[in-house]
């Protein structure tokens, strides 16, 4: 079950949810950008009701 697990790219879930800094960085990397892209989102909304708001 392991190996393919790490052929898929998918990990068992550790309970106490400790993870290697691979997998942080990784989580890391996908949280930021999300919150970019929020952000641009936002911005861009913002920008095209500039008068009204």
């Amino acid at each position: 079950m392991l190996k393919s697990a790490r052929r898929q790219g998918k990990r068992e879930k550790d309970p106490e949810g400790r993870m290697p800094l691979a997998d942080h960085l990784r989580e890391l990397r996908n949280r930021l950008l999300k919150a970019v892209l929020a952000i641009l989102v936002v911005t861009v909304v913002a920008m095209i009701y500039y008068k009204p708001i």
